[in-house]
């Protein structure tokens, strides 16, 4: 892997630190608007960067509303819960109408 590719990637892609360095100005047009939902079998392997996100928005003080659901995938988590697939929706709508 060539490093220098690699810590270009990190410096202006990672969330993580995006969001970070950017909290300030984040923080205040965010609240309740964080919704992130991985199952544990993630075809993409997002559940344990998504858990590592998760730790950086609570050490942040973001109120964000993330769940790692046991069993699914990418392609099945909603039918982790027959209601999240409608929870979303409403979220989302929310927004647009808001």
């Amino acid at each position: 892997m060539d490093q220098a590719v690699a810590q270009y990637w990190c410096e202006h892609y990672d969330i993580s630190s995006l969001v970070r360095e950017s909290w300030s100005t984040l923080q205040p047009k965010v609240p309740g608007k964080l919704h992130i939902f991985v199952g544990t079998d993630d075809d993409y392997h997002l559940n344990d960067p998504v858990v590592l996100f998760q730790k950086e928005l609570h050490d942040l003080g973001s109120d964000a509303e993330i769940q790692v659901i046991p069993g699914f995938n990418h392609r099945d988590i909603f039918k982790a819960d027959g209601d999240l697939r409608t929870y979303i929706i409403k979220e989302a709508s929310s927004l647009v109408t808001s």
